[in-house]
């Protein structure tokens, strides 16, 4: 059976030789610090906990014990590393355990947690001790972080010792050997990111399948597995791991699998670690799913195989936001300011706030979401959002207040809901604040607008602008479409107050929003 392990090797290098800051050492304890040994045969489990942790991404210990008194059963790796982190298979040898974890790309999210859990058996009562004859800690680049260990201590008196037959350590009727674990000895291929988040249904996503700890590599193979329902293959790309001039085989892409390989003819990867190759699926479904490695071959320039393990990746939903119905005082807003020049004349002044190029199908169920504010000195106070759709048809205020849920006090501001309903089906080209009426009064217009979202009504299910996220990263706001009985259009980004002048330079369009995502 074919062993694999991952390059931890860094994390016992020549930086030992270091002096150590004992201020910005982390501690490597067992839990319990002290334990009463419980019966011959019954299990007693220690904890190797860690405090003072600073951006860490692996750690390996060797702990000690008396093997007349235990006998080492089972590691676990615990939660302390983050999601997607891999362990080296334990290598026991007769009162030691030599363990260790890492994670690609990642650091702990806290300072304090369990590395890992070991379970012994008791083999006789009595009193002896658990420590560590050595512990590394290493950051996302395989630099040591400073450490310190605190061993326990077990209590039981002077006991008899097991007598079913079983020894410790090797032998007949004993725990059996275990192969050395050779440290470095071996690549991993892994599916990166460890965690993807999913875009929406009709939207594609990258997985990038990279090498780290490889050595002597001149072709791959790997075979990808996913959730049909909810990713849909599209395509495969080499990435740039492999020398110049390396071929891949064609792709083989079945219902739920991609298998695909390279190779390089005469040479070989002159890096450890790079890309493959990138996959790209398209989203069916925005689910919670896998795309695992299910199976990986390395090979040097003579064919033969090269040792590797495996990492897969998960895609995540992000639990949806609910409807922000209040716009909190201050901030900025969008800013529409113009002059309308006669009285009682048609006029039309908008700008979009978003585009989709290939349009966006209205749902029905649906809604568009935001809120709106009017200059106290506004001739007209008609005005918003409107949705246009490929076919033409214009969806937004009608001269009155559409569908107002809620007045916010003093402020001005109103949350007004547009059902997508009437329009279900059609495309939505574009999405546009403003105003667009056929009488309007002679004077000032002048309207903020924010947090324009597209909703189920109780969710969001996408932002459209969102001040807290928008108001700085835009360009220059132009005008939608024609303008109408209106001079000198002020159009900009600004703090919740009457727009005078556009400021800096704000550009909204779709492309830009669906990059933020």
């Amino acid at each position: 059976m074919r062993k694999v392990y991952f390059t931890i090797t860094l994390l016992i290098t020549a930086l030992l030789a270091l002096p150590v800051l004992v201020s910005a050492q982390a501690v490597i304890s067992i839990d319990p610090a002290t334990a009463d040994s419980p019966d011959v045969g019954q299990t007693l489990d220690f904890n190797v906990n860690i405090a003072g942790g600073k951006n860490i991404a692996g750690f390996q210990f060797t702990l000690t014990y008396d093997e007349t008194a235990l006998k080492f059963v089972e590691v676990k790796l615990k939660g302390y590393l983050p999601a997607g982190a891999f362990a080296v298979p334990a290598k026991v040898d007769p009162g030691s355990v030599l363990y260790g974890a890492a994670a690609i790309g990642a650091t702990a999210a806290k300072a304090a947690g369990t590395l890992a859990t070991l379970t012994f058996k008791v083999v006789a009562k009595k009193d002896s001790a658990i420590g560590f004859s050595s512990a590394k800690l290493s950051d996302a680049v395989a630099k040591e972080v400073a450490s310190t260990t605190k061993e326990a201590t077990i209590k039981g008196g002077a006991g008899e010792r097991a007598n079913d037959g079983e020894k410790t350590g090797k032998g007949d009727g004993g725990q059996p050997p275990v192969e050395p674990v050779l440290l470095g000895d071996g690549a991993t291929i892994s599916a990166n990111p460890a965690e993807i988040k999913s875009p929406a249904a009709g939207e594609t996503l990258a997985v990038t399948i990279g090498i780290a700890g490889g050595e002597n590599v001149a072709g791959f193979e790997f075979k990808l597995t996913y959730d049909e329902t909810a990713l849909e293959f599209v395509k495969v790309e080499l990435g740039g791991y492999l020398p110049a001039g390396a071929f891949a085989v064609p792709v083989r892409a079945d219902v739920g699998s991609v298998l695909y390989g390279a190779t390089a003819i005469g040479a070989k990867a002159v890096k450890s670690s790079g890309t493959l190759a990138t996959v790209t699926f398209k989203v069916v479904e925005a689910k919670a799913s896998d795309v695992g490695v299910a199976s990986a071959k390395l090979a040097d320039p003579n064919a033969k195989e090269i040792p590797s393990g495996t990492i897969s990746a998960k895609i995540i939903v992000k639990e949806a936001d609910p409807v922000i119905t209040e716009r909190e005082e201050g901030g900025k807003s969008l800013n529409l300011k113009a002059t309308i020049a006669a009285e009682g004349q048609p006029i039309n002044l908008q700008t979009a706030v978003a585009e989709y190029e290939d349009g966006k199908v209205a749902e029905k169920g649906t809604f568009i979401e935001y809120q709106v504010k009017f200059g106290q000195d506004s001739a007209l106070k008609t005005g918003g959002i409107y949705i246009h759709t490929d076919k033409g048809n214009i969806l937004g205020p009608d001269g009155k207040i559409q569908a107002m849920r809620l007045v916010e006090g003093d402020s001005k501001w109103t949350h007004n809901r547009i059902s997508l309903d009437p329009i279900a089906g059609e495309k939505i080209v574009a999405i546009t604040a403003g105003t667009k009426v056929d009488s309007a009064p002679k004077g000032l217009f002048s309207m903020l607008v924010d947090n324009i979202q597209l909703t189920d009504g109780d969710k969001i299910v996408e932002p459209i602008w969102l001040s807290i996220e928008d108001a700085d990263d835009q360009g220059e706001l132009k005008v939608y479409g024609d303008l109408v009985g209106v001079d000198a259009p002020e159009l900009g980004v600004k703090e919740d107050e009457v727009a005078v002048e556009p400021k800096d330079k704000i550009l909204t369009s779709w492309g830009q929003i669906k990059a933020r995502q």
